[in-house]
């Protein structure tokens, strides 16, 4: 009985480094660029931003739940939102399977800053959609990195098997010379 503990344990300990390495989660972030038909300059200005997702599959519809961020600079604005700032089902749409493409997606943050973009290419953003729009074919995402990140688990995951280990031997050796 005790060699099939000591066994066990043993493959825990050895196999303990592949499982610190948590659960794979994918991120991915998709850039969106847009002629900016309201921002002062000339030529006309783009207005840019980076919409990260965690575990998200392109093609199927967008969810709160994946929305790690959202970054967008212009000319005339900038702002970040932030997962806790995202409000109730403020993410939808779809980012097309083929990029880089026109899609439709929409992020509202806590009732004052939003950004809409049209399968059309038409966009818009800022307060209540007010400080940058762009008019149709302005506007489209491209996939700019994706990575699979693992989720992390405690180092000393590993250091309680190593020391229940460790006592349970002594224990065993204590036990064996008290019978010898």
């Amino acid at each position: 009985m005790f060699k099939t503990f000591l066994f066990v344990c043993v493959l825990a300990a050895v196999s303990a480094p592949a499982a610190l390495n948590g659960v794979p989660v994918s991120t991915t972030s998709y850039t969106f660029t847009g002629v900016c038909q309201d921002c002062p300059g000339t030529p006309p200005q783009i207005g840019t931003g980076t919409l990260v997702l965690a575990g998200y599959t392109q093609g199927t519809a967008l969810s709160a739940a994946n929305f790690v961020s959202f970054n967008y600079t212009s000319s005339k604005i900038t702002f970040s939102i932030t997962a806790a700032q995202l409000t109730g089902s403020g993410l939808t749409g779809t980012i097309p399977a083929t990029l880089p493409a026109p899609a439709n997606v929409s992020i509202f943050s806590d009732g004052t800053i939003q950004f809409n973009s049209q399968s059309n290419g038409a966009w818009c953003t800022g307060i209540a959609c007010r400080n940058d729009f762009g008019l149709p074919s302005s506007g489209s995402w491209a996939l700019t990195a994706a990575a699979i990140t693992p989720t992390p688990i405690p180092q000393s995951l590993l250091l309680v098997v190593l020391g229940l280990i460790v006592m349970t031997f002594i224990y065993w050796r204590r036990r064996r010379s008290a019978a010898a």
